[in-house]
């Protein structure tokens, strides 16, 4: 049951309702800084040549607004023998006297040019085209264009202020080109000169308010096609010969975009993928910087009186697993750069690094930095946690004993001593204040450095060696906490070098061993979520006069915006998010020429886009769920040969998804499936193994497609020589057979029903799906891995209207689930404890 159709993320939603016009188009457009980096004298040795690659995940390929005229790579043309003369589109004012500049249905031509926008009338019968291209999509994952469009009534004017929606009357759509009346089409075209092939849509209508508009171009992409091939995009207007005529069409603000994915900023794996063998891990990744990874350049900035950013920047090696944040703060506080220390000399290495072969440097030259490295990191909701990191500065400028005055081992106001001092300490002279290093934790889990739940250690000066930083401990409040290193410098000296090493996070509960389970347990409650595709609303969600209700997960399809205020509301439901694509079917994995590699790079590309376009995401969503349904086929004698390529790739992905510091939702296969043999082929390649040290959770899908009856195939085998499971079925809680292979091999991690069916939705009363969720609730709650079971779905997209829940949510499982509140589920078993 696959539910490709059912994305959100609509590249020209035109809704009707109460005569309104709904044009929704959510896409931003991330930043790439681009300061050149200012490197230290100590690190001439370093590597310096950065491996850009070619791509950057969305590239902005053109932006036109016309007021230059029409640009390079625009063609136009009138079709039409009836209209009088030659009508082209023509850049223009869309008034006289007007500075505003577009691109108008009939301001080229020869007779066209003599018309004046916002005084004429363009003419029957015009079939006016303009066309850009060709456009290269070689290497793409996705694209689009977006431009601004604007159809008037005799009369009326584009610059009045009629953006209202209340303006926007007598919309109507079409996908084919109509027999009358007067039309603005956008198109797509793989031969420009074959007019009558184009893939068009066209609205007609008097609406008097600038609008939105996109053209899809995932669907000539060349990663989602056999050979690339290059397309053109067009607008085209139409008027028939009623006589009625107006001010016609306007284009403006064009602007096309192409995503070939993040290649250059994810560490490179070959396609044959070994089976590791997995030590329990340390709860912070990278800790000691060891893992240099290859060009990775992740940054937040978070600049003054603006929303945060999370970009790519090549000036600045992330280490692997960490985020680098900085505050760009205009004259008081500047970009800083970041360099792995593992290519330095054995000179620069002998004194700048603790432990191991590596640490990492963030510095400025000649200016001020507030900045740092963050890092969430899952433990469990109660757990006493300490942030512990060694750190030394080097402050210089220029200061140092005759012959020696840039000595790296010279400190201003230290000298050559390895100094330490508290912040605070009425005795310390302005230039040992200088550099101040601290940690935080987020025990709530926010990326905010600023935040007032970040709780910060005491600031300590530290130069020329190696000293601990004041450690902080919290009580973690959520499934995960963010742990945040962080240097300042109070002077613009020529070098303030701040050096990290050994950042290490440990449990202080009891005797202080690291638990073996460090995810939370839904131990209260009920076990029953929310699947929602579009925001489902307070009367569902709660608040704003709602229902206080309080849902263990909530998952949403695409339209993300509205988790932030669930994530507020309720820190202790845990949030996951599909972005859809083309590729979350993993489709011809099972083919051993297909590279891995690439289609992870592929599936990541989406998340890391989505996280660009919105930065707050990374602090709101738990989990990403990063395919959908794969169920790819075995091979003769071999049936678990597909899965087993499945989990391969589900390694190779969370391998990447570790360096962003992002945490999957893995496979999420189909209701029925899959097989016995090939549960044992996936878990025999480590991928659950490498899912408990990483942190990620499982996602599948459950359910019963032709019975409303929940136990239809309860306790059934699912074939294939399998032990018997109690409580396990073919369907609904097919799980166990998996888990049980999973218990033995010590490699249990969370469970989410990410979407849940019982039969045909709509032919059941509201009373016979809220008994079937109930006994499916009852079930559940005696595995304490299992966190939810999520029900397909709310929000529906139109296909899927017969599967919305909302009147079983509304017409009694709210109160349900409201009831039990208080009821105790399956404990995390003694020997997973503290």
């Amino acid at each position: 049951m696959t539910k490709d159709a059912a994305r959100s993320r609509l590249w020209l939603a035109l809704t009707m309702g109460g005569g309104l016009l709904v044009l929704m188009l959510v896409l931003l457009q991330a930043v790439v800084g681009a300061e050149a980096a200012v490197l230290p004298a100590e690190t001439t040795a370093l590597q310096d040549d950065v491996q850009s690659g070619t791509s950057e995940g969305w590239q902005t390929i053109l932006n036109e607004s016309f007021e230059s005229g029409m640009g390079p790579g625009w063609t136009v043309t009138d079709t039409s023998a009836a209209d009088g003369g030659e009508y082209t589109w023509g850049a223009d004012a869309v008034e006289p006297g007007s500075p505003m500049t577009a691109a108008w249905s009939v301001g080229g031509g020869a007779q066209g040019a003599n018309l004046t926008a916002g005084v004429d009338s363009y003419p029957d019968h015009v079939d006016s085209w303009m066309i850009y291209g060709p456009v290269d999509l070689t290497g793409a994952w996705d694209g689009y264009v977006r431009f601004s469009w604007w159809m008037g009534r005799d009369g009326s004017s584009p610059t009045a202020d009629l953006s209202r929606a209340a303006a926007i009357q007598g919309l109507e759509r079409v996908d084919a080109r109509p027999s009358r009346g007067d039309w603005l089409g956008w198109c797509v075209l793989t031969d420009p000169n074959e007019l009558a092939t184009a893939d068009c849509s066209y609205v007609s209508g008097g609406f008097d308010a600038w609008m939105r508009g996109a053209i899809p171009l995932e669907d000539y992409a060349s990663a989602n096609q056999a050979t690339a091939q290059p397309v053109w995009f067009a607008f085209r207007f139409l008027s028939d010969g009623d006589g009625r005529a107006g001010p016609g069409a306007f284009i403006d603000d064009v602007e096309l975009r192409v995503n070939r994915g993040y290649r250059s900023f994810m560490p490179l794996v070959g396609t044959e993928v070994s089976t590791p063998t997995y030590e329990p891990p340390d709860l912070v990744t990278n800790g000691g910087f060891e893992e240099a990874g290859d060009a990775f350049h992740r940054v937040r900035v978070l600049p003054t009186g603006g929303d945060p950013q999370e970009v790519n920047d090549t000036s600045i090696a992330t280490p692997p697993g960490w985020l680098t944040w900085y505050y760009d703060e205009g004259g008081a506080w500047h970009k800083p750069q970041v360099e792995s220390l593992a290519t330095a000399s054995e000179a620069v290495q002998a004194r700048r690094v603790l432990h191991g072969d590596n640490a990492t440097l963030l510095y400025t030259s000649y200016r001020k930095h507030h900045a740092g490295f963050l890092q969430q990191v899952e433990v469990r909701p109660g757990t006493q946690v300490r942030l512990e990191g060694w750190a030394h500065a080097w402050s210089n400028n220029g200061g140092g004993p005759a012959g020696q005055e840039e000595d790296p081992g010279w400190s201003e106001g230290a000298g050559f001593d390895c100094f330490y001092a508290e912040d605070g300490d009425e005795t310390l002279t302005s230039d040992q204040e200088n550099v101040t290093f601290f940690v935080g934790i987020d025990p709530t889990g926010g990326v905010d450095p600023g935040a007032e739940t970040v709780q910060w250690s005491t600031g300590a000066h530290i130069y020329n060696c190696y000293q601990q930083v004041p450690t902080v401990t919290v009580e973690a409040q959520s499934q995960r906490v963010t742990l945040f290193l962080r240097s300042h410098n109070r002077w613009a000296f020529k070098h303030n070098h701040a050096y990290w090493d050994d950042v290490k996070l440990v449990e202080v509960d009891g005797d202080g061993k690291q638990s073996a389970w460090k995810y939370p347990v839904v131990a209260q409650g009920s076990k029953i979520g929310i699947h929602s595709i579009w925001n489902p609303g307070p009367d569902i969600l709660g608040g704003s006069g709602g229902p206080d209700v309080s849902y263990p997960v909530v998952k949403a399809v695409d339209d993300l915006g509205w988790l932030a205020d669930v994530k507020e509301r309720h820190p202790e439901t845990l949030i996951i998010a599909r972005v859809t694509s083309r590729l979350e079917g993993c489709h011809n994995v099972e083919d051993p020429a297909t590279d891995l590699n690439e289609m992870a790079n592929g599936l990541m590309s989406y998340i890391l886009n989505a996280i660009s376009e919105d930065p707050s995401l990374r602090g709101v969503v738990d989990y990403w769920e990063v395919a959908n349904e794969p169920d790819p086929p075995g091979v003769e004698g071999d049936e678990g040969a597909g899965y087993r390529r499945l989990a391969e790739l589900m390694i190779v992905a969370m391998e990447k998804a570790e360096v962003y510091d992002l945490n999957l939702a893995l496979f999420s296969p189909n209701a029925g499936t899959p097989e016995w043999v090939e549960m044992e082929a996936m878990v025999e390649t480590g991928v659950f193994a490498h899912a408990k040290a990483g942190g990620h959770i499982l996602t599948i899908h459950e359910g019963t497609f032709a019975t409303h009856d929940p136990k239809h195939g309860w306790g059934s085998s699912i074939g294939g020589d399998h032990p018997v499971v109690e409580g396990a079925g073919s369907l609904n809680f097919r799980y166990r057979y998996l888990y049980h292979l999973l218990e033995q091999r010590d490699e249990v991690i969370p469970l989410v029903v990410s979407e849940w069916y019982c039969g045909d939705e709509d032919s059941a009363t509201v009373e016979t799906l809220i008994n079937a969720l109930k006994w499916y609730d009852s079930e559940a709650s005696k595995d304490y891995y299992f966190w939810a079971a999520l029900p397909f779905t709310l929000g529906p997209t139109s296909q899927w209207e017969h599967t919305n829940y909302r009147r079983v949510y509304e017409g009694g499982l709210i109160d349900y689930i409201i009831g039990i509140e208080d009821r105790e589920n399956a404990p995390l078993p003694a020997h997973l404890g503290r």
